[in-house]
């Protein structure tokens, strides 16, 4: 994504969230505080005049890292701003009449909405990121680049804090330290955690440049390549800048960036929450089920590898029998397999089993819609059979997918079923978009290919 429509996709979430603001605040007082009061005529002329003067006023400045400071001074401008305005309309249209007790309260909400639109504005232009802490970064190469590399992210710390590079030849450096040669990036990575990789080296070096991007891919890291090589990547890309560099990102993914990630994240948390309300009923005839059918508890907490390779327990309802042995626990599911309990057969025919890992959602460690996590010696088989499979841990897992609406699920046997997962997995990696998401769970739901191979 270019910094250009990144801006747009960032401002667009700032007039959003300010008319849910302006109008969550003053219907607030309206209903509750202050019930006399008709704010329901001039509600849409102020958010009209607050959109409108906002953008009157915007700057370049805005879409800066600007310190908290500087953003309180914007609101209150906007503010003052805004009712200004506001006076001037109804001096020149008197119908729309406005005592002071509700002027009064208009200014107060106003000044309130401040803390949230700020928090908000901080977190989509400034170094506020919700405790998600600096990436890490590591160079791979050497010389006039490198050195501009560093220049950027010194003048913008928040974007991230190099930790050093890797080059073959011992050459002075503006960096520090050299952490040792490509072929170390397994060791450097297992010492010293990085989250991005940005890959500087001769166009010539073609190896070593494929090496470095197979392993960032394999172990979730963000690869960049400030090089004119598209013909070499045999991946998809988008063409930006770093600094005035060009720089290819390498399998550039709709959720590469944070303002579709906090959405995604919002919307996950409201559905996991209203699903698990609405169904707690069931939730609980099913425990009692699962209780009265076999011995064991009601809930199996199995390894699965999530985001960027990091391991998780996942929760499902219990749906077969206490295994003997872990050789019993770690085999595939089979059709009619005998370890699947009266109750399981039920719950696996609806995929009901499924409905705990709503957890998961509420705790971060999953999300509704993504790729299907898998059993850790699965997904090592994965690996091996499909190069890109790694791909997917760029985001987390989900409770659904889109291979699982397109009927690829069940048990994984011939290479054709390793790969059409896997494949369709990175079609949603890079095809993603919050109305597939929507189109995704509608399809579990009702879809007839989503049903196809379970047992």
């Amino acid at each position: 994504m270019t910094q250009r429509s990144d801006n747009i996709i960032r401002l667009l979430t700032v007039l959003l969230t300010d008319v849910l603001l302006v109008s969550g605040a003053t219907s607030f007082i309206h209903h509750y505080l202050l019930p006399t009061l008709q704010t329901d005529r001039i509600l849409p002329i102020l958010i009209t005049i607050w959109l409108i003067t906002f953008i009157i006023r915007l700057r370049s400045p805005f879409f800066q890292s600007l310190s908290v400071s500087d953003r309180v001074q914007q609101h209150f401008i906007q503010v003052f701003t805004s009712l200004s305005v506001l006076a001037i309309f109804i001096i020149f249209f008197p119908s729309y009449t406005v005592g002071r007790a509700q002027l009064a309260h208009t200014v107060i909400s106003l000044a309130i909405i401040g803390f949230p639109r700020i928090l908000i504005q901080q977190f989509l232009f400034g170094n506020m990121k919700f405790s998600e802490k600096t990436p890490a970064v590591l160079i791979a190469g050497n010389g006039k680049l490198t050195s501009a590399i560093l220049e950027y992210f010194k003048n913008k710390p928040e974007e991230g804090n190099i930790i050093g590079y890797l080059n073959d030849t011992i050459i002075p450096s503006a960096v520090r330290p050299r952490l040792g040669n490509f072929s170390d990036i397994s060791k450097v990575h297992s010492t010293n955690p990085f989250d991005r990789l940005i890959i500087t080296t001769d166009p010539g070096n073609k190896e070593s440049i494929e090496k470095l991007i197979d392993y960032a891919e394999r172990h979730g890291i963000r690869a960049s390549v400030v090089l004119n090589l598209p013909a070499l990547m045999k991946r998809n890309f988008e063409l930006s800048d770093l600094g005035g560099l060009p720089l290819f990102q390498i399998r550039e993914v709709p959720l590469s960036d944070y303002v579709p990630l906090f959405w995604k994240r919002v919307f996950d948390v409201l559905f996991a929450t209203v699903t698990l309300l609405l169904l707690s009923p069931v939730l609980l005839l099913i425990s009692i089920a699962i209780k009265a059918d076999s011995r064991g508890p009601v809930f199996y907490r199995a390894e699965r590898i999530g985001r960027q390779g990091k391991h998780f327990r996942i929760f499902k309802f219990r749906s077969m029998k206490i295994a003997a042995d872990a050789a019993s626990e770690n085999r595939s599911t089979q059709k009619n397999d005998n370890r699947i309990t009266g109750t399981g057969k039920i719950l696996r025919r609806y995929s009901l089993d499924e409905l705990p890992q709503l957890l998961n959602v509420l705790e971060g460690s999953m999300s509704v819609v993504g790729p299907r996590p898998h059993r850790v010696n699965l997904d090592q088989k994965f690996g091996t059979l499909v190069p890109a499979y790694p791909v997917r841990r760029f985001i987390k897992p989900g409770i659904t997918g889109w291979a699982q609406v397109n009927g690829w699920r069940g048990l994984t046997e011939k290479n054709i079923d390793f790969k059409g997962r896997a494949l369709h997995d990175l079609w949603y990696l890079e095809h993603w978009s919050f109305g597939l998401d929507l189109a995704i769970i509608w399809l579990t739901v009702f879809g007839r290919r989503t049903h196809q191979n379970v047992f």
